[in-house]
């Protein structure tokens, strides 16, 4: 029998295998389920976000926590033109006085995203951190 490496051909076969197995996650399982969409309207007046399931803690940014695997279809309406860049996620919406602007996205990494605004001046700031927990 062949070796590579040390190992038989029926080894290195398993081994790719197991690799190949563990590349599917049960996010991806998720994925391939037809789940509607979580539709939030969310609000920016005087550099200020509000909306439905948004945690505003005392002092601090709110936070929107989602689930891994949600689809997410934020529905953003601004007072001011600006961009929205949702960090970790790589996802960038302009956004315009009297238009929704749509940022959707499968909630696939978990962890903390800042959510920024990029006015006219060049500014950035945090208004909103999206949590993507574990099912």
């Amino acid at each position: 029998m062949t070796k590579i490496a040390g190992l038989s051909r029926f080894a290195w076969i398993f081994l790719v295998l197991t690799m190949f197995m563990h590349l599917i996650t049960p996010i991806d399982l998720l994925a391939q389920q037809q789940v509607p969409a979580r539709k939030l309207d969310l609000i920016i007046r005087n550099a200020q976000v509000n909306g439905e399931d948004i945690v505003r803690p005392a002092q601090g940014t709110p936070t929107l926590r989602l689930l891994m695997g949600d689809q997410i279809e934020l529905n953003w309406n601004v007072d001011a033109i600006m961009d929205l860049h949702l960090h970790g996620y790589k996802l960038e919406v302009l956004a315009t006085p009297g238009v929704s602007a749509l940022m959707a996205f499968r909630a696939r990494a978990t962890g903390r995203f800042p959510v920024e605004i990029h006015d006219e001046r060049g500014r950035h700031r945090t208004i909103l951190y999206i949590e993507v927990h574990p099912r």
